[in-house]
């Protein structure tokens, strides 16, 4: 027998049932008729408590197929306590059945409050969603749009000018040679590859050093004097390359032009910033990476059909193409004004070392800390890209050239734009949100193309790097961004070779890092890939934003006061 148990029963006025016991059959519906219960709260857009009772009694009708049962009359208390144990047993089943139906109610009360939760978390993650990724892409998007010209505007100022055609020069030269210089030392030099290898290591290492001995040079000295000294280093240096016969040698000649190289970053980036006004100077860092790729693009173009001759000749040539490429460079820099830092003049004593203040500064040092993290991108796009497709696919080994210039192509085309929607007040939090989203794009559509066959790993290998060019695209513009508007002017030098410091350290270990990963991990070394640049991307929009905005409004207020 069913029974329900009613609270509030039990040796209470009127209900001599001290025993607590429902009553059962008709005696339950009388009862239920007199002394309301306790129902669940509709949810929102359920019907009233009699439309949901009439519903749930038809569907209760319904599915039972028996009619109704009329209600019996009362009867006083004592009668009540004996029907309770001598109920008829079809009265008993009315009153399973009237539970039943109760029951019924209470599931679909249930099930609707379930499905307008599911709702409104849906709703949420929809807001979410397109808060944080539509909204960031959407910027993006405005950033790179091309209205009516395939490239933006180059500057109209001749300084500026003469400045990229030595950024051109320079970076020409370079990419004559970085194509074929580990060829170069195995086949005409007689160095084995690991040699080789591990040479460049050495000399990349002992390079993290330049850039902070570049820092007290820039802030003494005019930026024309340090880049035209590396550049005529570098002439000699690689012409000292056609020299090369030994391991000893190699070493020698490979630490020099590494130590030249990571001094001249910095020094090049005082030199734009010094012809460049105002908010400008981010963008001409930009120009200054577009004219770069472009020129990269060009030397490895050129290279590889020099090539196609066989013998030592071509190399010689390419080589001494690139001695010239840094004459052509420093001539262009000497016809430049001269860019005086203001740290050449008296300061307080208090002020301390120039490098003491960088410490100091926790925000900017913990940028270039980040942004250690964040250039990972580059050894992925430089190594782990061709070591993963040559390991691990089967895309055919020509792809990663393709590939190269597909990147090229982009941070040529979006470069500019993309930094020039950096000084809006919410630029610093859209660039870095996109590359983070980029970034982890790119890395499950690397791990992905481990499975399928040929063409559909080439169809998951171009939406990769497309994606992982939108986040270098992207965190470019934010660290030429936040480290040229963050440093103070009077210290400029040692602030921008701390920041560069993080890229020749990544440079450095980066390489070996990812190479680790994806030989000893697989597929699962993308996933921590993608957590390093994602980590470092998003530490750098939470540390950056804030300071960039105050910049900005800084910027805003003497604009108007002038």
């Amino acid at each position: 027998m069913r029974l329900r148990r009613f609270p509030g029963t039990t040796g209470g006025p009127g209900h001599p049932g001290a025993n607590g016991t429902a009553f059962a059959g008709a005696q339950a519906t009388d009862a239920q008729a007199t002394r309301p219960q306790a129902e669940p709260a509709p949810a929102f857009g359920a019907p009233a408590d009699g439309a949901q009772s009439a519903s749930t009694q038809t569907a209760s009708r319904q599915t039972s197929g028996r009619p109704p049962a009329a209600s019996a009359p009362a009867t006083p208390g004592p009668a009540r306590t004996a029907g309770n144990a001598t109920a008829p047993a079809g009265e008993q089943a009315v009153a399973a059945d009237g539970g039943a139906a109760r029951g019924g109610g209470a599931n679909t009360s249930a099930g609707r409050r379930n499905r307008i939760t599911a709702a409104r978390a849906a709703a949420v993650a929809a807001r979410a969603f397109r808060e944080v990724v539509v909204r960031s892409f959407t910027g993006f998007q405005a950033a790179v749009t091309l209205p009516g010209r395939l490239l933006p505007k180059t500057p109209r100022d001749p300084d500026q000018r003469r400045v990229l055609l030595a950024s051109l020069a320079d970076a020409l030269g370079t990419g004559l040679f970085l194509p074929i210089s580990v060829i170069y030392l195995t086949r005409i030099v007689g160095l084995s590859a690991t040699r080789a290898g591990l040479g460049l290591t050495i000399a990349g290492l002992v390079a993290v050093a330049a850039a902070p001995c570049a820092g007290p040079l820039l802030d003494r000295f005019d930026a024309r004097t340090i880049v035209v000294a590396c550049f005529t280093v570098s002439t000699l240096g690689f012409l000292a390359y056609l020299t090369v016969d030994s391991f000893a040698t190699f070493i020698a000649v490979a630490i020099v032009l590494q130590f030249a190289s990571r001094m001249e970053r910095p020094a090049a980036a005082v030199l734009v910033l010094g012809v460049a006004p105002g908010r400008d100077r981010a963008v001409a860092l930009a120009w200054q990476q577009t004219i770069r790729n472009l020129g990269y693009g060009l030397g490895g173009l050129l290279s590889g059909l020099a090539l196609l001759i066989r013998g030592r000749a071509p190399f010689d040539v390419l080589l001494a193409s690139n001695a010239a490429s840094y004459m052509v460079a420093s001539a262009l820099v000497l016809r430049l004004p001269a860019i005086r830092p203001l740290a050449s003049r008296p300061r307080n004593r208090s002020e301390g070392p120039s490098y003491l203040q960088v410490a100091r500064d926790r925000v900017y040092l913990g940028l270039a800390c980040l942004n250690v993290l964040v250039c990972l991108h580059d050894s992925v796009l430089t190594v782990a890209m061709p070591l993963w497709i040559s390991l691990r696919t089967r895309a055919p080994l020509s792809i990663p050239g393709l590939l190269f210039a597909l990147n090229t192509a982009l941070v040529v085309l979006l470069q500019v734009r993309a930094t020039r929607s950096i000084t809006s007040p919410k630029g610093i939090t859209r660039s870095y949100r996109s590359a983070a989203i980029g970034f982890a794009l790119a890395s499950a559509c690397f791990a992905i193309t481990a499975g399928p066959g040929r063409v559909m790993a080439i169809l998951l290998l171009i939406p990769a790097v497309s994606a992982l060019t939108i986040g270098e695209l992207q965190v470019t513009a934010g660290e030429q961004f936040l480290s040229t508007e963050l440093a103070p002017e009077r210290y400029r030098g040692h602030y921008l070779s701390v920041y560069k410091t993080s890229m020749s350290v990544q440079q450095a270990i980066g390489p070996v890092l990812v190479t680790a990963l994806l030989v000893g991990w697989g597929r699962a070394g993308w996933s921590v890939i993608a957590l390093i640049l994602v980590a470092g991307s998003l530490g750098s929009q939470r540390l950056g934003a804030g300071r960039a905005a105050l910049r900005l409004s800084q910027e805003d207020q003497l604009e108007a006061s002038a």
